[in-house]
């Protein structure tokens, strides 16, 4: 009987000894860090610079060249007589010699052609400087004569004033007279008569200023061109 319990206590013991010796883990293996590499930053692209559009110009035509006319030229074929102003009633000037050749610069509403003679003439201007040939003058014609500009019209026997500069005409032939108009430079007046105090009166019809009535010049800025030594007397 002691036997039987002696082993069934042997037998309790050896089953709690195997249950209560738990075995101790294992110790865990360590891991060993992986590195990660730090990503290199990517370069960013530079932004494409886009040409700006111009407008370009559309091309100039050239313009076609245009023929001029040809001066205007008189070749003398026989002694021809030159006149002061254009008409057989003015002065004569002299002989264009045959075979001279001259080139008008104007011409009158009746066909007579002014050139520039190159001769000394004091202070002739503008349309004083000119001497004339007639329409029916023994010349040859070439270039374009027909275009040249209309001279203006004047007296074949008349006194002109030519202002070398602005001249002031008066009412009356005293300097205190009144404003009536200024001639300008390059202008002329027909003079019509001589005060006693040798002032001058002026047709101012007939003048560069086609106005009407007259007035009166102060001698000191007399600059004549034309039959003027004999003039009338004239008076306010």
């Amino acid at each position: 009987m002691k036997y039987k319990w002696f082993a069934f206590n042997l037998i309790i013991f050896a089953l709690v000894a195997c249950t209560t010796n738990t075995a101790t883990p294992a110790a865990p293996t360590p891991v060993p860090p992986t590195s990660t590499a730090a990503a290199s930053p990517t370069d960013t692209p530079a932004p494409t610079v886009m040409p700006v559009a111009t407008n370009t110009p559309a091309p100039t035509e050239t313009p076609v060249p245009t023929s001029m006319p040809a001066a205007c030229q008189l070749t003398a074929t026989a002694d021809t007589a030159i006149y002061q102003r254009p008409s057989t009633d003015a002065n004569l000037f002299g002989t264009l010699p045959a075979g001279e050749m001259v080139a008008p610069t104007m011409r009158s509403d009746s066909g007579w052609l002014g050139f520039d003679p190159a001769v000394a003439q004091a202070a002739n201007i503008g349309v004083f400087r000119l001497r004339w040939l007639p329409p029916d003058a023994a010349v040859t014609v070439t270039g374009a004569c027909d275009a040249l500009p209309l001279a203006p019209t004047i007296g074949a026997q008349t006194c002109y004033f030519m202002a070398l500069s602005d001249a002031a005409v008066l009412d009356l032939p005293d300097s205190g007279g009144n404003l009536v108009t200024t001639i300008p430079a390059g202008g002329y007046a027909a003079v019509t008569g001589r005060s006693s105090s040798d002032w001058l009166q002026l047709d101012l019809a007939d003048s560069s200023l086609v106005l009407r009535g007259s007035g009166w010049l102060d001698p000191a800025l007399a600059n004549l061109n034309g039959p003027c030594d004999t003039l009338p007397d004239a008076s306010p």
